[in-house]
């Protein structure tokens, strides 16, 4: 159990280190691709007359992204091509979209998943030991370059308004209605399908062979048979009406923050300071996921670390798993929609735990099966346990929530750096 939440660069930029550890001892932190793009891209906006890129504002967002606490999620068009291409359909609740690398088995016959490192991940990973390649570089600049482009959303204003009927609308209420009318409408399904498919790069055959399966199943609605295909269809149909009647600015960076709403299915919470993203994400959220301001997500988590350290760390420790239960907390008011904390909450629940040395057999176990063969195991299917390599330095945090960086706490420094050199030694024997 845990409350997936996806944080926009406003929030994450606003977020002190403390409040953003407080928030992954209740929320898991959902790292979108574009995120981390936005990180890179600041090597070049920091950049001033020519001097080399400030990589230690970098090094210092990607410490905040604590990796035993975080999950990346798949690139969106990764999801939107395997459900056109009829590959798998997308889990649209409120679940990361993960990389799954392959299904394997231990030798006591227990199934599960391996997931793998995306590059987005390797990236971060690399940036926190401050090792930047020339491509990184190269690509912040491009990056830059491209979202900076005074004139790329005001030509695609008067594109948008040369064709078509003009439209007048006042608020954003108005624009969901209209937006909601036109993509629901039967008539405007096949074509809206087709647009779907060049827009999302799917070549000819296999747009021909959705639009067959599309047509043997009586020609539903997108919604009702592709739906995170309709999802980017009305961020984007949003996005572009809004724009041609004047309710979205021509901002450049607006065409970057759009990217976000495309993985909102993969989230509880969304938040967010920019403009955007407070006027559309409310319009495309389902009943059950929530947006927050990200200034009032910084009040919270911050009242909430003023609480507990005038508590002495026995009865700080019984709030590593849930919030303090203050009616006023946004975090406690959560827990309480999504878990029925605290009448219904089971986490409290002590339950007997399984020697050490069983549980370290097991982790053993099932790091061993993660370098085995893999099995079939369909997507979808409920695997045992699952496997996530990931990283850990000296100054993160101990993964036991206790606040204390690692080697203060679970480890002594001498103990990490001999886990260190296994590891390193584990990999290139791999690698030989």
């Amino acid at each position: 159990m845990a409350l997936n939440i996806i944080i926009d660069k406003s929030t994450f930029q606003s977020l002190s280190y403390n409040e953003l550890l407080r928030l992954t001892y209740y929320y898991k932190h959902n790292i979108t691709p574009i995120l981390v793009m936005e990180i890179l891209g600041d090597l070049k906006k920091e950049a001033k007359d020519g001097n080399p890129p400030s990589q230690n504002r970098v090094i210092d967002f990607a410490t905040k992204l604590f990796p035993s606490s975080t999950i990346v999620n798949e690139p969106y068009f990764n999801a939107i091509t395997s459900e056109l291409s009829l590959d798998r359909p997308i889990e649209m609740d409120g679940r990361p979209m993960v990389n799954i690398g392959k299904a394997v088995q231990t030798k006591d016959g227990a199934k599960g998943w391996v997931v793998g490192q995306t590059p987005e991940e390797n990236a971060v990973y690399q940036w926190r030991d401050g090792k930047f390649t020339e491509a990184d570089l190269a690509l912040s600049e491009l990056w830059r370059n491209t979202t900076t482009q005074e004139d790329i959303l005001i030509n695609l204003k008067k594109q948008l308004q040369e064709v078509g009927e003009k439209i007048k609308l006042k608020n954003f209420e108005e624009l969901a209605n209209y937006v909601q009318d036109s993509i629901d409408d039967p008539k405007n399904q096949q074509l809206l399908l087709m647009d779907l498919c060049r827009s999302s790069k799917i070549n000819v055959f296999t747009s021909m062979r959705l639009l067959k399966y599309w047509q043997s199943k009586g020609r539903p609605l997108i919604k009702n048979i592709f739906p995170y295909a309709y999802h980017i269809l009305k961020v984007n149909t949003l996005f572009h009406v809004g724009l041609k009647c004047g309710l979205i600015s021509t901002r450049p960076t607006n065409k970057v923050d759009l990217e976000y709403l495309y993985y909102l299915p993969f989230c509880n919470i969304f938040t967010s300071n920019d403009h955007l993203h407070v006027n559309l994400a409310p319009l495309l959220l389902r009943e059950d996921q929530v947006f927050i301001k990200g200034v009032d997500l910084k009040a919270d988590l911050s009242t909430i670390n003023e609480k507990l350290e005038k508590l002495g760390e026995e009865e700080k420790g019984k709030y590593k798993k849930a919030p303090p239960i203050e009616p006023n907390s946004f975090t406690f008011n959560m827990y309480n929609k999504f878990f029925d904390y605290p009448d219904g909450f089971q986490w409290r629940i002590p339950s007997k735990p399984l020697p050490k040395e069983e549980l370290i057999r097991k982790m053993e176990e099932f790091i061993s099966a993660a370098d085995g063969k893999p099995i079939d195991l369909k997507h979808g299917d409920d695997g045992e346990f699952v496997v996530r390599k990931s990283y850990i330095s000296k100054k993160d945090p101990c993964m036991c929530g206790s606040g204390k960086l690692v080697i203060e706490c679970c480890m002594t420094e001498q103990q990490f750096d001999d886990a260190a050199r296994q590891q390193a030694t584990k990999r290139t024997d791999n690698a030989n």
